[in-house]
């Protein structure tokens, strides 16, 4: 009976540890399905907004193909009128230079008749004085003369061509006025057509100015969208694979609250999406940009090992810490690397001095946090 109540109780026994061990089995998948599914559902958000990036660089791209082309027409129509007014320029010279040869001609021939009058003048006085003597001699002889008569006549006639050349002279000089008023007129009107050139010679200076920096502008969009094109893809594909992978075992990603934030300073450029303040551009960061003063001390967020510790292109001096549960540490743009590949480093460790390497230029840290590779906002994890 006993040994029946044994073999019983043993075969409960065995039962319920199976159950346990299912249980157990069922809860870890389960929870591990949960943890790829939070993953997948933040990498597909993550794609949405790149999507949604992409979407507004190209209509960036294209609103500044818009104001080009808008320029390439002002400019033209610039060129035309500017061609124009260089034509008009040309014809008021032409229009300018007869009217002062005309104005030269009307001035010599004042001249000549005042020189003609002038001997007239004397001519008559010459005249008027035979005459007077005529008289006198004709009184004193008392005898009939036939010259004071003829003097008469050419004094007459001398007094005649005077009034002719008078009223000659007040035409010339009448003429001489008119062409002088329209040469300043002249002058008046090509002073304003060569400050319209002037201005439109400006005004396709600007255009062409204009219209270089639409076209680098365009091209930056165009490349920063290829870029994050590019960016979505790689994250599709990676939302792919974590879905392939969603029953495969995991490693926990849990530091168990044994981290330090790398350095205290302000925020300079925060994780995620934003505007370039120069470029007018939209851009992706993985990180976080801490500001520091130059050779400050850089501190391990955790333990972990040190598997890159050198120069990277854009990056700087650069640090990478594998924290051996599927976690790794960024640490760009230093001065001073303090640790080398292969190093075990502990939480808090100096591991660099702050600085200013690659492209930044202001020291700072740039810290990022990898998640399977993947970059997550580290301000989630600052204490």
């Amino acid at each position: 009976m006993n040994d029946k109540t044994n073999k019983k109780d043993k075969y409960y026994i065995y039962i319920l540890y199976l159950a346990i061990v299912w249980l157990l089995i069922f809860s870890f998948f389960t929870n591990t399905q949960i943890l790829y599914a939070d993953e997948i559902d933040t990498k597909e958000q993550e794609l949405t907004e790149i999507q949604r990036m992409i979407q507004e660089q190209r209509a960036n791209a294209k609103k500044l193909e818009y104001e080009k082309t808008k320029a390439l027409k002002n400019k033209q129509k610039t060129q035309k009128e500017l061609s124009q007014t260089q034509t008009k320029i040309k014809q008021l010279n032409i229009t300018e230079n007869n009217l002062k040869k005309s104005l030269d001609l009307s001035k010599n021939l004042l001249n000549q008749t005042n020189e003609v009058i002038s001997d007239n003048q004397s001519l008559c006085n010459k005249t008027l004085l035979y005459l007077l003597l005529s008289d006198q001699a004709q009184t004193k002889l008392k005898q009939d003369s036939n010259d004071a008569y003829q003097l008469n006549l050419i004094l007459q006639n001398i007094i005649n061509e005077i009034n002719k050349l008078e009223t000659k002279k007040s035409l010339i000089s009448q003429e001489k006025t008119r062409k002088e008023q329209e040469i300043n007129h002249t002058l008046n009107i090509t002073h304003t057509e060569r400050n319209k050139l002037n201005n439109f010679s400006k005004t396709i200076k600007k255009l062409d100015t204009d219209i270089s920096k639409f076209e680098k502008q365009r091209k930056k969009y165009l490349e920063k969208s290829k870029e994050l094109e590019r960016d979505a893809l790689a994250l599709q594909d990676l939302i792919d694979f974590l879905k392939q992978q969603a029953k495969r075992y995991k490693e926990s990603f849990d530091f168990t609250g044994e981290y330090q934030w790398p350095l205290d300073g302000k925020i300079l450029r925060h994780f995620g999406p934003h505007r370039h303040e120069k470029y007018d551009i939209l851009t992706i960061s993985n990180g976080v940009d801490i500001e520091a003063p130059l050779d400050k001390d850089i501190q391990a967020f955790a333990d972990g090992e040190v598997v890159f510790s050198d120069w990277f292109t854009g990056a700087g001096k650069m640090i990478i810490i594998d924290h051996k549960n599927g976690f790794h540490t960024v640490y760009s743009y230093n001065n001073t690397l303090l640790v080398s590949k292969g190093d075990t480093i502990k939480k808090g460790q100096t591991i660099a001095k702050a600085g200013k390497t690659g492209s930044v230029t202001e020291p700072c840290l740039h810290f990022e946090i990898r998640r399977s590779g993947v970059p997550v906002n580290p301000m989630q994890f600052k204490n």
